[in-house]
């Protein structure tokens, strides 16, 4: 990815210092916070999110209760599908470029106090800061960006914790257990603040109990403090029990009802008893998301867009569609350097008709020829180019909806290429 002369800041700035790069722990975060004045502790009540997969999905869905209950909020996420603003959302809209720029400034300059510099996320998690702190909201909601325990923005101190779905990723950094990566994940709970968690396999719900009961976080847990079955939602607490539905969710995929039932449980936290049926079930309808189950039309063809990069995203995905559909689907699929290739491609052999492997046209990708060979009897083609990829898979005979799959960045990238071409056209 190549930063132009009048791209934001931000971006610019990600990208010299690589996209990619990560030095895992708090120190550096600490001092820029500290030579900016803690912007980390304006942000009203915070809530911070961590977990592998829904993390995006469940901050989408908080934010539009939020909104819908009146609060002033701030939304903070990564990674940006086509613009580096869509990373900061104030009362449910993009940060302006300007806006972004002037807290990078502040950044810099509190970079040159300090005498260090920041890597790519480090920068951009302390500019979102700056931004957001500005905006004085209510409630701000803070996604990790990976892990937890040691991600940049853990040096927040949140009113409410949120840890969705947990699964095998970023093995190098996080471990290779689930009970491993789940203790990174559970370092955002703090002592005596309450923790929401999602539908977690028994080894990391284990291990979130007990960094609760450690930290004395009361805990409320998918499937005993709140419910969703069915396409509705039951949920009971200190305020009392709540119930919602049928729900009518603005972002599809059967997967989407947990991250739903967290939001919903969280806001319910955060606002108690004046949080009516009507309020929750206005915001689960409204909210939008990119790039999960993202549907567009090009060339004549339908395309259904989905970022889940691991195998329990892609299972979730692909077990969506073939519940809606009922086909096997085309599929142009990419994968980062650092995913597990057999496992991936075992979903598409089980799913898929045929598949053209790519890149992820940005970040370092395993290469196209090595997904392919995963395949095995399934029909594949190998083209690395992102574009033209796009091209064999819309030209492909049948009105099918197809499927692009795999990667955020190859999202980003495809979405990034039907803007400019529709601009220019």
């Amino acid at each position: 990815m190549l930063a132009k002369a009048d791209s934001p800041i931000a971006l610019q700035e990600m990208v010299r210092r690589g996209l990619q790069t990560i030095l895992p722990g708090l120190s550096r975060m600490k001092a820029i916070c500290e030579a900016l004045g803690h912007p980390e502790k304006r942000l009203g009540k915070v809530v911070h999110v961590a977990g592998t997969n829904g993390k995006g999905s469940t901050c989408a869905f908080l934010d539009a209760i939020l909104l819908q209950a009146g609060r002033r909020t701030a939304l903070f996420t990564s990674p940006h599908l086509v613009d580096i603003c869509e990373r900061i959302r104030l009362d449910g809209v993009d940060i302006s470029q300007e806006d972004f720029d002037g807290a990078a400034k502040k950044v810099l300059a509190a970079e040159q106090t300090c005498g260090m510099e920041l890597t790519g996320f480090e920068f951009v998690t302390a500019t979102s800061f700056v931004a957001m702190a500005h905006h004085t909201p209510d409630i701000s909601i803070v996604e990790v960006g990976m892990g937890g325990r040691l991600d940049a923005t853990n040096v927040i101190q949140p009113a409410v914790t949120i840890i969705t779905p947990i699964a095998r990723d970023h093995a190098e950094y996080l471990g290779f257990d689930i009970d491993t990566i789940a203790a990174e994940k559970a370092g955002i709970i703090k002592a005596g603040v309450p923790s929401l968690c999602g539908a977690l396999a028994p080894d990391a719900r284990s291990v979130v109990r007990e960094r609760c009961a450690h930290l004395n976080s009361p805990l409320t847990e998918a499937g005993v403090g709140f419910h969703s079955s069915g396409g509705d939602l039951a949920w009971t607490g200190k305020f009392g029990s709540v119930e919602v539905g049928p729900l009518q969710l603005s972002l599809p995929g059967e997967f989407q009802q947990g991250n739903a039932a967290l939001a919903s449980a969280a806001a319910l936290q955060l606002l108690g008893a004046e949080l009516g049926s009507s309020t929750i079930a206005a915001g689960l309808a409204g909210a939008r998301w990119a790039g999960r189950f993202h549907s567009v039309r090009w060339r004549g063809r339908s395309l259904l867009l989905d970022g889940g990069h691991n195998p329990h995203a892609l299972a979730e995905f692909l077990s969506s569609f073939r519940a809606r559909y009922n086909y096997r689907p085309d599929v142009l699929v990419a994968l980062k350097a650092d995913k597990d290739a057999a496992a991936m491609a075992a979903l598409l052999v089980k799913h898929a008709r045929w598949v053209v492997c790519t890149t992820t046209g940005s970040v370092p990708s395993l290469p196209p020829e090595e997904i392919a060979d995963h395949c095995h009897d399934l029909p594949t083609v190998v083209e690395p180019d992102v574009e033209r990829a796009l091209g064999l898979l819309v030209s492909r005979e049948g009105n099918n909806v197809g499927v692009c799959c795999g990667s955020f960045y190859l999202i980003g990238a495809l979405l990034r290429h039907l803007r400019s071409a529709t601009e220019n056209s």
